[in-house]
């Protein structure tokens, strides 16, 4: 029997996709999912007790997650695609020798990649490249935690849309879902008034990420001058704002300030500019 997801997905013109279908990013895709149910069931305690979210994973690989409001509740659906090509995308990043030295240096011996077609990373689940991991387990432990920060914020941009009331005004504007990259047609709204609930919903998710999240991880070596001179947790602070902009650059528009008036998305650099703002500075 169809879960409660996967048949209102289906209703949706989508189709759910079940973590065991992937085996070998079956764990990721699982603790993901756990990880993303505590978050909804803990805001709800709070705030609203007894309010749920239908939580999942889709096949579909031309956006990268949904927020939706129907007449059952709220869902959000994230593609499979996106934890997969991030995954892949942070472990090679950090297979440079250049990219994070704090993390440890890899052997003198050790070579960089070489590049990739930038469709094998924005579509690492379909990439018949060949996933890498750094020699190094320090950065591996960092490419996973990094792709943990980058999946929070997506989840929880997608719960802005829905906790700051944007689904439900949507309902009224022809809006069926909030997709992030894919335009809905004929929605009564201009790019301006949707960048500017993009830009919502990204504060709600820095915001919330900032609140729980920034603990220091016993295996990851601090930035001793970041911490001296930016105070305590400032390591942690600028690994989350890099693994957001990394996922920016990875999944969203290209990092240009080029026919903004006509784009759904803010552009990159305004929607890095907000989270200092209401982090209270950051390095």
């Amino acid at each position: 029997m169809a879960s409660n997801f996967e048949r209102r997905l289906r209703r949706f013109g989508r189709t759910a996709l079940h973590p065991d279908s992937l085996e070998f990013w079956q764990p990721l895709l699982k603790q993901l999912l756990d990880r993303f149910s505590y978050f909804a069931a803990e805001r709800a305690r709070q705030q609203a007790p007894g309010h749920s979210v239908a939580i999942g994973f889709s096949e579909d690989c031309e956006y990268n997650a949904i927020a939706r409001t129907d007449d059952e509740g709220d869902l959000i659906a994230i593609s499979a695609n996106v934890p997969v090509s991030l995954e892949r995308a942070f472990n090679r990043a950090l297979c440079f020798k250049s990219v994070m030295p704090f993390a440890g240096p890899l052997d003198e011996e050790h070579v960089d990649p070489e590049p990739v077609d930038p469709k094998d990373l924005v579509y690492g689940l379909n990439s018949n490249v060949p996933r890498i991991v750094p020699p190094n387990q320090i950065r591996s432990n960092l490419a996973t935690l990094l792709t943990t920060i980058a999946m929070d914020f997506i989840f929880e941009h997608e719960m802005g849309h829905i906790w700051n009331g944007h689904t439900s005004f949507g309902n009224g504007l022809g809006i069926s879902a909030y997709k992030e990259i894919e335009k809905t047609p004929d929605a009564r709204i201009s790019e301006t008034e949707y960048q500017t609930l993009e830009m919502d919903a990204d504060v709600f998710a820095g915001t919330a990420m900032t609140r729980e999240r920034l603990l220091p991880q016993p295996w990851l070596p601090m930035i001793t001058d970041w911490e001296n001179k930016f105070g305590p947790g400032s390591t942690m602070l600028s690994l989350q704002m890099w693994a957001v902009y990394f996922s920016f650059r990875i999944a969203d528009e290209a990092a240009t300030l080029a026919n903004v008036e006509t784009r759904k998305h803010p552009p990159i650099y305004v929607r890095l500019f907000s989270r200092p703002r209401f982090l209270g500075g950051c390095p």
